[in-house]
């Protein structure tokens, strides 16, 4: 921990790491939802500026820790985003260095990416392929792996094995046994990732990765549908990841994790009444943030490496980044070029296909 307290005694706290500006202002109230489980609410009045939102998570996470969390319990952080928003790529990132910075550097990241991805598709934004080219937060997605990377966070892709069409692959054996062992009535049956039965079953390979790491501080980054669930899209809150990671759980004899769920909602995405009332349960472990910013990355007009929609969006979460502090701001200054984060991938990749050789060298001659 600095010398400079982010938290400081039993009750919620919304304590400034740096102090915001006047056109920062933040609220961050609990609204009456119900008396047992009201949510922390922040609302950021300046859609660009996300840090009452940051300073109200790093303050809660480190209140957990001291007053709550019990010896050898698991605080898993499940932060939701929208894909296609770089403000929550920006935030997300911000978050990440700063329980580094101010709170402890022992934790693990935990991505919302199919577990056979690394290599090839570390991110497809990083290989400016445009064929493989995501249409979500390219350059805000490729610049937070590369902070993951180059800072050395440890970090692991445990989504389950999915299709270019977004089937699940039950070609993959990890996927295949895993719906064998948990979900039997599913066996050879065709699943789509983003459809509810899909959806459930990633939630619950996600939850059982998460139950294999030695960490006892996981943040796992992925899309808000599935935090709670999502009354749009018919996701109920008891396949939700929050539901799936108490009940994997209990299904392996582990103590019940601490379960923090960070929710940056807005009109258009995810908003307060698209989430199932019987998720409010877990709403006392709930930050919701309002008022962020809604501009969308979505390639619609791009060349045939994704290079204007790419410059554009570094533009924009460079905007984000002068508002939320510049360089007083936990966010690392997103002026890296697309090319050099390119290199960086490819030098990790080789590092990890190196590694693997003198690893079987090793095994070879012992």
């Amino acid at each position: 921990m600095s010398d400079e307290n982010i938290y400081s005694g039993d009750e919620r706290s919304s304590v400034s790491i740096t102090p915001p500006p006047a056109n920062a202002a933040q609220s961050v109230v609990r609204p009456t939802f119900d008396p047992e489980n009201n949510p922390l609410h922040v609302v950021c009045e300046n859609p660009l500026d996300f840090r009452p939102a940051l300073t109200a998570t790093l303050n809660e996470i480190q209140r957990i820790i001291d007053n709550d969390l019990q010896d050898g319990q698991k605080l898993i952080v499940n932060v939701g985003e929208a894909h296609n928003l770089p403000i929550h790529k920006g935030f997300q990132t911000a978050l990440i260095n700063g329980i580094k910075q101010k709170i402890t550097p022992e934790f693990l990241v935990a991505l919302e990416i199919a577990h056979d991805g690394y290599p090839a598709h570390i991110h497809p934004a990083v290989y400016s392929n445009a064929n493989n080219f995501s249409p979500l937060s390219p350059y805000g997605t490729a610049f937070q792996y590369d902070f993951l990377g180059t800072d050395k966070i440890r970090t692991i892709f445990h989504d389950m094995a999915v299709m270019q069409d977004g089937g699940i692959d039950l070609s993959d054996t990890a996927t295949n046994d895993f719906i064998s062992v948990h979900f039997p009535k599913l066996v050879g049956q065709s699943l789509h990732g983003k459809q509810p039965g899909g959806m459930a079953v990633r939630n619950f390979f996600m939850a059982e990765k998460i139950w294999e790491q030695p960490e006892n501080i996981i943040v796992q980054l992925t899309g808000l549908s599935h935090v709670l669930g999502d009354k749009r899209q018919n996701l109920p809150s008891e396949t939700s990841l929050a539901s799936a990671i108490n009940d994997m759980a209990e299904q392996k004899g582990h103590p019940p994790p601490y379960i923090l769920n960070i929710m940056p909602l807005s009109e258009g995405g995810l908003d307060l009444t698209d989430i199932p009332e019987a998720a409010h349960r877990h709403f006392s472990d709930t930050v919701i943030i309002e008022g962020l910013d809604t501009t969308s990355s979505v390639i619609e007009d791009y060349d045939s490496a994704g290079r204007l929609e790419i410059d554009r969006e570094q533009s924009h979460l460079m905007k984000i980044w002068e508002a939320s502090g510049a360089s007083d701001n936990l966010l690392p200054k997103p002026d890296i070029s697309f090319e050099e984060m390119r290199r960086n991938a490819e030098r990790a990749v080789k590092q990890q296909e190196d590694l693997k050789v003198l690893r079987f060298a090793r095994q070879v001659i012992c």
